[in-house]
């Protein structure tokens, strides 16, 4: 369980190597979504309104919660097949180091990409026509920026860490596999809610069912900080799962 910088520094400039390509595309139709959603949220959105400021914000919410989790479920395709499972295996790095890496590109690095795209168009837009907003339109903004998305980078901290669990954890379809896994939980979270709380004669258990996961909801959209603990546990617990697969 022991990690060197140097090691590190060379899987970093392996993986450049190997996917540099893939990164500047992704990169550039990063860059191109939000220059549409700026162009199109100005010309149709009235700019005492915020203008593109709304559909930018939007875009980097649904980036980050989209793109992210498929990113990082997707493991870099190091489990997909027997072949990119003995490369990963033979990389001259620790299962620490390996697991690290991954959670460097998927969480950090991805977060502080998307970020810089944002913001950069963001307050971009701000500067150029914020004198148009109206009052409440300028509060709404500053709430945005200072609270919203480092709001919203928190939840996918959470959301992140249970990606990166799957990712390791089943080799192939990790995204759709995890994503069935974590519904079905959810979902069993909120029958086993209903069956402590009771049916009474007049409720029906759909009813109450929805009304539990409608609560479960607003409090993961409220109380985000009583999740977070969440985040490191699945770290860890990736760790392990990848050290299990490399015995």
């Amino acid at each position: 369980m022991d990690i060197n910088a140097q090691r590190l520094l060379n899987l970093f400039q392996r993986d450049i190597i190997v996917y540099f390509k893939w990164f500047i595309g992704a990169v550039l139709i990063t860059i191109f979504l939000f220059f549409a959603v700026t162009t199109v949220g100005h010309n149709f959105v009235n700019l005492s309104q915020g203008g593109a400021m709304n559909p930018i914000m939007l875009t980097f919410v649904i980036s980050l919660f989209l793109f992210g989790p498929l990113f990082t479920a997707s493991g870099l395709g190091h489990y997909r097949t027997s072949q990119s499972r003995l490369t990963n295996l033979m990389l001259p790095a620790s299962t620490l180091e390996k697991v690290f890496m991954r959670w460097f590109y998927t969480m950090p690095f991805f977060v502080l990409i998307l970020a810089l795209v944002f913001y950069s168009f963001f307050e971009g837009y701000v500067t150029l026509y914020g004198h148009y907003f109206s009052e409440e339109t300028t509060h709404v903004t500053t709430k945005l920026r200072t609270k919203m998305a480092p709001y919203f980078i928190l939840l996918y901290s959470v959301g992140h860490s249970i990606a990166l669990f799957f990712a390791h954890l089943f080799n192939r379809h990790a995204v759709i596999k995890g994503g069935l896994i974590s519904i079905g939980v959810f979902l069993l979270i909120g029958f086993v809610q209903v069956l402590f709380a009771g049916i009474g004669q007049d409720q029906h258990v759909l009813t109450i069912l929805e009304n539990v996961i409608m609560k479960n909801l607003i409090f993961i959209g409220d109380e985000p900080f009583r999740l977070v603990w969440l985040a490191p546990v699945f770290w860890v617990l990736t760790y392990f799962v990848a050290r299990r697969k490399e015995i």
